[in-house]
């Protein structure tokens, strides 16, 4: 895929370093974008020791300004899986990242199946890891309505990840105002987001403020606790074991249980 940028910028103290503005990944042909990933301004540096020995080592890296349109087409298959014609090059397999750091970084999620689209803002992400094979560390923050959203846990390694394993481990956390979220699990081959084996489950003290977050406004019922299984892939996702519960106290106590499938 064609990789365009604006300027760049060397230095070698006190490590070495890189400054790249205007950084531009191309999309899918047929896409509805030209451009995957745009990034306003993106800096690294790099461990000398490593480059000297032949590997590549990122000491921290800060990205900044930065749109990513994440996509499927009409079969569901992502714009982030690499076709036959497309390889991914030899040394990202030998990649090490330390620190990753974002700042204001619009995501955007389009579903070529039912062709809807969602972007989420995010103000800041941090991501850490010792080396690329231990689990990353994040913490996201960002705004939902105006309220304070925040997202933190681990992931699978950077070498997993870009190994394409056939699980990935995802263990996240989330908090809005008095709701709780989490999704824990695995992913089966991460790039292409196969097949999702993940325990969801969300609490809130009011229903109505859970539901306000989608954009659904409801009459207030009281407290909501619910946790279901999701699989299948993110074409066609299945909810099992499905626990419900809303209410209780002062307003009446709903429970529902099942299995959601397409």
């Amino acid at each position: 895929r064609e990789l365009d940028y604006g300027t760049v910028g060397l230095s070698l103290l006190p490590r070495p370093a890189v400054e790249i503005s205007e950084l531009r990944l191309a999309n899918v042909t047929g896409a509805a974008q030209p451009w995957m990933l745009q990034i306003g301004r993106i800096s690294a540096d790099f461990d000398l020791a490593a480059l000297l020995t032949g590997h590549i080592k990122i000491v921290s890296i800060t990205v900044s300004d930065s749109t990513v349109l994440l996509e499927t087409d009409p079969d569901g298959i992502g714009n982030w899986v690499m076709s036959k014609q497309e390889t991914t090059p030899g040394w990202l397999s030998k990649l090490e990242i330390d620190e990753f750091q974002v700042d204001k970084l619009t995501l955007t999620f389009r579903d070529g199946v039912t062709n809807t689209a969602k972007s989420v803002q995010i103000d800041q992400a941090h991501i850490e890891a010792t080396s690329a094979r231990q689990p990353l560390q994040l913490e996201i923050q960002t705004k939902i309505n105006d309220k304070p959203f925040k997202v933190s846990g681990t992931i699978g390694s950077l070498s997993t990840l870009m190994a394409n394993a056939a699980t990935y481990p995802v263990n996240l956390d989330a908090q809005i105002g008095a709701t709780r979220l989490s999704a824990h699990g695995t992913i089966d081959r991460p790039q292409q987001m196969e097949t999702l084996h993940l325990t969801l489950i969300a609490e809130t003290t009011e229903t109505a403020d859970l539901a306000a977050l989608f954009g659904v406004a409801v009459t207030p019922m009281g407290p909501l606790r619910a946790s279901a299984q999701l699989e299948g892939s993110l074409a066609a996702p299945k909810l099992a074991a499905i626990d419900l519960a809303v209410g209780g106290g002062d307003t009446p106590l709903i429970k529902v249980s099942g299995d959601i499938a397409d």
